[in-house]
C-alpha cells in the first residue's frame, strides 16, 4: 500500500499538511516513520515554509538520521529569521539540548560561529546559561564572556544568583566585589544565594571561599551590612565543615569587635591563666 502511495505521490501530496507529517513521523512503526520522511522530503520547500522553529527542532531531534538531517537543513535555512526575531531566537536555543550527538555538535557550531553580539542579548545569554544541561551552560558561559555588555552584568549577577548549579554560582563570585560590594540592596537580594552556596555539602569549595571572604570584608563596612551578614553566618555555622566554621567564627569575632552591641551566637571569655581568649558557641 505504501509503495502504491509513493508511486502516485504528486497526485495527493498537496493535500498533506505538516500536522499529518508529524503524526506519521511520531508513529511507533519504523516503516511509517520512513514513509513520513519520504513525504517530508518529497515536498521539502512547502513543508519548510510551514514549520515553526519548535517543529524544526523536533525534526532535528528525531530518531531517524535522515529526518534529523532535514531538521538541521531547515534550521540553517532559517538563521536569518532567528537573527531578526528575538522570540524565534529564544526558541532556537532548544536545539542545543538535543539528545543526539550529531545534532548537538551541529547546534554548538552554529551558536559559536553564526551569531554575534547583536543576537546575543542579555535574555539570550541568560536563557542558554539557565539550561539544566551542563554542557549547554558551559557554552553559555563561554558566550557570556565573549558577548556580554558591561551594562548588563548587574542583571546577570542577580539572575544567576538564583541558579542552583555550582558553575553558575561560581560565576557570580566573579562580580561580588564590583557589583554587590557597597550596595545594600544587592546584598539583601543575594542573601538566598549566599545561603545556598554556604549550605552546599561536599562541593562548591571555591565559591564558598570567595563568598566567605566577601562577607568578611563587607561586614566591616557598615552596621547594616554586619547585621545582614550575621544572620547568614548564624544560619549556616551549625552545618559548616570545620574549615568553613573556623572562618565563620573569625568573621563573627570581627563583627563583635566592630559592633559590640550586636547580638551574635558567641561569647568571648577571658582565660587569665592561659592569657588567651576562648570561644563558646551559644
Amino acid at each position: 500500500m505504501l509503495h502504491a502511495l509513493q508511486e502516485n505521490i504528486q497526485d495527493w501530496i498537496s493535500n498533506i499538511d505538516e500536522n499529518i507529517i508529524f503524526k506519521i513521523l511520531q508513529a511507533k512503526s519504523s516503516i511509517l516513520q520512513e514513509f513520513g520522511f519520504y513525504l517530508l522530503n518529497s515536498d521539502f520547500d512547502r513543508f519548510g515554509l510551514q514549520l515553526t522553529t519548535s517543529e524544526i527542532i523536533q525534526l532535528a531531534n528525531h530518531n531517524l538520521v535522515a529526518v534529523r538531517e532535514i531538521g538541521r537543513q531547515l534550521f540553517s535555512q532559517n538563521l536569518n529569521n532567528y537573527r531578526n526575531n528575538t522570540q524565534e531566537m529564544l526558541s532556537a536555543i532548544k536545539i542545543l539540548e538535543s539528545k543526539w550527538q550529531d545534532t548537538r555538535e551541529y547546534a554548538f557550531k552554529i551558536f559559536t560561529t553564526e551569531f554575534g553580539k547583536s543576537e546575543y542579548t542579555s535574555s539570550m545569554l541568560i536563557s542558554i546559561c539557565d539550561s539544566t544541561d551542563e554542557e549547554v551552560r558551559k557554552l553559555g558561559l563561554h558566550l557570556l564572556t565573549q558577548h556580554m555588555q558591561g551594562a548588563d552584568i548587574e542583571e546577570y549577577v542577580l539572575k544567576f544568583s538564583e541558579h542552583p548549579s555550582s558553575d553558575m554560582q561560581m560565576f557570580v563570585t566573579n562580580y561580588l566585589e564590583t557589583h554587590v560590594a557597597n550596595n545594600m540592596k544587592h546584598l539583601r537580594a543575594l542573601v538566598p544565594y549566599f545561603n545556598s552556596v554556604l549550605s552546599s555539602v561536599n562541593r562548591n569549595g571555591g565559591a564558598k571561599k570567595r563568598v566567605l571572604s566577601f562577607l568578611d570584608k563587607e561586614a566591616q563596612k557598615s552596621e547594616e551590612a554586619a547585621m545582614i551578614i550575621t544572620e547568614i553566618i548564624k544560619r549556616q555555622s551549625a552545618t559548616m565543615v570545620t574549615r568553613d566554621k573556623t572562618t565563620a567564627i573569625q568573621i563573627m569575632l570581627k563583627i563583635k569587635k566592630s559592633y559590640p552591641h550586636l547580638e551574635l551566637p558567641i561569647l568571648v571569655q577571658d582565660v587569665i591563666e592561659e592569657r588567651r581568649k576562648s570561644l563558646i558557641i551559644t
